[in-house]
């Protein structure tokens, strides 16, 4: 979810750490978050552009990265004001049992250290 992703940003130092390695994959991913960063700024968010579907992939590869909470979950299917919407719910009990583990804090510089890990590989 957001309060994981928005944990896990590209700042300036994180994207600089990119700008050693020469691979197109490396290039790829620097133009990207280069992008996404000056996005971030030009629609007035401010800060470094938070790292939404990377963290999916690095909690694949690294799941210690990421602290997960029980919870139950559920997407709402039924009000057109509110249609797609994602209750958690962390009180679980009866009424509403568990059903997913939530992100809920990470690592982030662990996560872009592995990112660049990966990244370094590629000649």
């Amino acid at each position: 979810g957001l309060d994981v992703t928005h944990q896990v940003t590209a700042t300036p130092a994180r994207r600089a750490r990119l700008s050693g390695l020469e691979s197109p994959q490396a290039v790829a991913v620097r133009q990207l978050l280069d992008f996404s960063a000056r996005t971030e700024a030009e629609i007035g968010m401010g800060g470094p552009p938070p790292m939404h579907d990377p963290c999916v992939i690095l909690w694949l590869l690294a799941p210690g990265l990421f602290r997960l909470r029980p919870c139950h979950l559920a997407i709402e299917t039924r009000s057109p004001l509110t249609l797609g919407h994602t209750a958690v719910e962390f009180r679980t009990g009866e009424r509403h049992p568990q059903n997913a583990l939530w992100g809920i804090e990470a690592d982030a510089d662990g996560a872009f250290d592995l990112i660049c890990d990966l990244l370094e590989r590629y000649p």
